[in-house]
């Protein structure tokens, strides 16, 4: 059994397992955090929270980009704050192979005991693991046909079978999924879930629901995954479906490449006054704070933070049924779940949210409660477990 500590020092249990914290540790566990860039995302901020809630005591921690610069942004200095050095192997991004020849000279020098991969980092990492004996363990964020094609496929299903990578879902779906994509036992899958910082999203001084600025909120890069356009037409048909809903405000953070074209369709829709574009943004849980509800109708998944924040601050969720948001929305509950291109029950769960007074409070209580298993701390706790036993076999 792994021993991991608890802050009073009784056992802790994980995901059904129990921990014991009588154990001594002796000399701290060296784990490798490899990730493409600090830029905005749900990985990003996946690994910024686990680095900065890693027990030092336990692990000495560093965290590897291979691309881009310092962006000195909340999730870099969260990292460096909590003691975490950050080494950034190629400034700007392109593909090059003497960078994986740079990452693997900095791997060595740093000599991990494990060493934990997010998105396409695994590719740059593969070489080194394949000529080392440590263990790589890699979180797949997204369902795995979306997350990985070609190559990447072929490598990661023979680290896989191997032993020498260890795949890590986000849900119990993802777990299912990712065994199926590359032909391993679900066994061989560990699942943790990815953190929430409660303390940061927690409402503790909530607005009256009829003194909030934003009716719905959305969070997320403009891209085809998230479906920015099945979200605007839906709302289009929403303001205009009843007299009371002409005023219904939508707010949009994030940026990206079809920013333009939403815009666009904003315009031609006639709904200019009732969207605004806010950017990317530091203040995402004061938006949450004065928004009714999050909405996030994409075309696929992995298991969103954007949605775990949004309930952490006691929002309803509307989303589509995809890849593991079934696993956090209760539908009915906590939010409403329709599928994946059914604009017309998106309208529906929309308009039923906004509407009903009793239903944004009830909804609002559950996604608080439920969230609470998904704490920074404790996942940090389970994936310090890993580290532990996969340092242990490497």
């Amino acid at each position: 059994m792994t021993d991991i500590a608890s802050k009073d020092g009784k056992p802790i249990t994980l995901y059904g397992q129990q921990y014991n914290s009588d154990a001594a540790f002796g000399e701290r566990i060296r784990v490798a955090i490899v990730l493409m860039h600090f830029n905005y995302g749900g990985a990003e901020r996946m690994v910024s929270l686990l680095a900065s809630h890693l027990d030092l005591d336990r692990f000495e921690v560093r965290v590897f980009c291979i691309f881009g610069n310092p962006q000195n942004n909340a999730m870099e200095q969260s990292v460096l704050k909590h003691g975490v050095p950050i080494t950034y192997i190629r400034k700007g991004l392109g593909f090059s192979a003497k960078h994986t020849v740079r990452l693997g000279r900095e791997l060595s020098s740093y000599s991990p005991a494990v060493v934990h991969t997010h998105l396409n980092a695994c590719m740059y990492v593969a070489p080194w693991i394949a000529s080392s004996r440590v263990t790589m363990i890699h979180t797949i964020h997204n369902i795995p046909n979306r997350e990985a094609s070609g190559l990447r496929v072929r490598v990661m299903k023979r680290l896989y079978s191997s032993g020498r990578a260890i795949p890590v879902a986000i849900s119990e779906r993802n777990r299912v999924l990712t065994a199926a994509f590359y032909g391993i036992p679900e066994s061989r899958v560990e699942m943790v879930v990815n953190p929430v910082e409660l303390s940061l999203f927690a409402d503790k001084n909530p607005k009256p629901w009829n003194e909030r600025c934003y009716d719905f909120i959305h969070v997320a890069r403009f891209a085809e995954q998230k479906n920015h356009a099945g979200l605007i037409s839906a709302f289009a048909k929403l303001v205009s479906s009843r007299e009371g809903f002409a005023a219904l405000k939508l707010a949009l953070v994030g940026e990206g490449s079809l920013e333009q074209s939403i815009r666009e369709l904003v315009d031609r829709l006639d709904i200019s006054d009732n969207v605004e574009f806010l950017g990317r943004r530091d203040d995402v849980a004061e938006l949450m704070h004065d928004s009714k509800c999050f909405v996030l109708p994409s075309n696929y998944e992995g298991l969103p933070m954007t949605i775990l924040e949004a309930m952490a601050a006691g929002l309803p969720v509307v989303a589509t049924e995809v890849g593991g948001v079934s696993d956090i929305v209760k539908d009915g509950i906590t939010g409403f779940l329709v599928d994946a291109g059914d604009e017309d029950s998106l309208v529906s769960a929309m308009g039923t949210v906004v509407s009903n007074r009793s239903i944004q409070q009830s909804m609002s209580s559950a996604a608080i409660e439920i969230v609470g298993a998904y704490d920074a701390e404790a996942v940090a706790r389970r994936y310090g477990a890993l580290y532990e036993r996969y340092s242990s076999e490497g």
